[in-house]
């Protein structure tokens, strides 16, 4: 692989202080996962320090490390291989503009209160048919994540997707100023992470940060099925924003969903997008990633490529681990489906999901693991509680819930409903295990600090795991 960064590229751009020449093939920042050839950054967080593992870094074959001046006296030895700078933070931040200064390709910057991931995801898989095509890594959408993922992108790459999160105001406005986009996308607005936030009056309003960095001429992709999309379409037009494609179902929808059909691990989708209509499949299942493709596919027209021939790539968009992955789990006498969702849980998804297995209505009884939506503030007793309404008017056979604040979801479901409620991951395991039956739907999901991949690690200690159903339609919406 040629070179990311030099040291002749660091000095010029003063970044820092050079000792010796060195060429670079990559950018770390955790020193348990250097490659060779790497550029180390040390960072200084509350719970570490990256100083302390720059040898260690080095010696795992990274070329050279940025330093913060006031420490690198700890680091005589290495004298030669450090870049000496005053914060490393900042330096980061240069190298992550820099990365974006530097590069030829074609931008898109996604946000939203859910589907970032997913979408980004589906995205890189199909630009990368049309050339070479870089994205966020995971989760990393933050204030470290996005500079990082500037830094590692290829000068010649065409394509660059990038993922921007908050925690507050103003962050996704910084991210995407440093990204800027050529096309922002907008997945949805909705309460999650009100934690940080006073209203979703609010959220709406750092989403729309997004636009602040779009380049001159670009394409704002936006939700038409939210009361916030005026709100939206007005905050664009502030930025000076003339170019809007909206996506949902909505009649004035650029992109619209027609009407889709479930089948076991597959959603097919009938669509018009500015005017073609379009028939195409995902191996994923749900009205909201249907409609989450819209904007897939818009972003593909935005970024000036063909949508026709994109839709046909669709099919192999599939959920990843703790995002909607499905996995067949067997032992003797009993197949049955499980849906890992355990990255991440909001009031907002949790309905999506509960939403999207009952429509599958393919399964012999719909089992329902849930654990804490975490980062709900002072309501997140009552949004507990409040996920009995749509549990009631679905198609769920029983709910284990895990965690103190689903403890009252469980209290207010009648007790045919109620499967267990623990405060115990293997406990809870151990009493789903003993009532799984053939053909039972599995759903897993809460938030990741409720670490609900440990009831799916206790399945795995029980059942093996084999390849997903063969698909089949069973129904349809329109």
């Amino acid at each position: 692989m040629g070179s990311l960064w030099t040291s002749s590229s660091i000095s010029n751009a003063n970044i820092g202080r050079v000792n010796d020449y060195w060429e670079a093939s990559g950018v770390s920042i955790d020193s348990r996962f250097i490659s060779k050839g790497d550029l180390f950054i040390a960072l200084k967080g509350p719970q570490f320090d990256g100083h302390e593992f720059v040898i260690e870094a080095l010696e795992k074959g990274a070329v050279a490390a940025i330093v913060n001046r006031q420490l690198s006296s700890q680091l005589e030895s290495v004298k030669k291989r450090l870049v000496i700078v005053e914060d490393t933070y900042a330096a980061l931040d240069k190298l992550g503009a820099l990365g974006r200064e530097n590069s030829l390709g074609k931008f898109i910057a996604i946000t939203g209160s859910v589907g970032k991931t997913t979408t980004k995801d589906t995205l890189k898989l199909i630009l990368s048919k049309y050339g070479s095509s870089h994205a966020t890594y995971g989760n990393q959408n933050n204030l470290i994540g996005v500079p990082l993922t500037l830094s590692r992108m290829p000068r010649l790459n065409k394509f660059g997707i990038f993922e921007l999160g908050m925690n507050k105001p103003g962050e996704i406005q910084s991210l995407s100023k440093l990204v800027s986009p050529d096309v922002v996308i907008i997945t949805k607005i909705a309460g999650v992470h009100t934690e940080f936030f006073s209203s979703v009056d609010q959220i709406a309003s750092a989403k729309a940060e997004i636009f602040d960095g779009l380049v001159s001429g670009g394409v704002a992709i936006i939700p038409s099925d939210t009361k916030y999309f005026d709100m939206l379409i007005s905050l664009a037009r502030e930025k000076g924003i003339s170019k809007i494609i909206s996506f949902g179902e909505s009649l004035k929808s650029n992109a619209r969903l027609l009407s889709y059909s479930i089948s076991r691990n597959r959603t097919n989708i009938e669509a018009c997008i500015d005017g073609e209509n379009l028939s195409y499949s995902i191996s994923m299942v749900g009205k909201h990633l249907a409609i989450n493709s819209l904007a897939v596919l818009a972003g593909v027209k935005a970024i000036g490529e063909d949508i026709k021939d994109a839709s046909k790539e669709m099919i192999n968009a599939k959920s990843s681990p703790g995002r909607g992955m499905r996995v067949l789990f067997y032992s003797e006498g009993i197949n049955f489906t499980l849906i890992d969702e355990t990255y991440n849980a909001s009031p907002i998804s949790v309905n999506a999901l509960i939403k999207s297995i009952s429509e599958e209505n393919v399964y012999s009884r719909n089992i329902l693991v849930l654990g804490d939506m975490l980062e709900l503030g002072q309501e997140a007793e009552q949004l507990h509680r409040d996920l009995s309404t749509i549990i009631l008017s679905s198609k769920i056979n029983l709910v284990f819930t895990f965690g103190p604040l689903m403890k009252n979801l469980f209290d207010v479901l009648p007790r045919e409903l109620r499967g267990y409620h623990s405060n115990n991951h293997h406990e809870l395991a151990q009493i789903l295990i003993k009532n799984i039956k053939n053909n039972d739907c599995v759903a897993i999901k809460g938030s990741s600090g409720s670490q609900m991949v440990k009831i799916i690690e206790g399945l795995r200690l029980f059942f093996k795991e084999a390849e997903v159903l063969r698909d089949k339609i069973i129904g349809s919406s329109q």
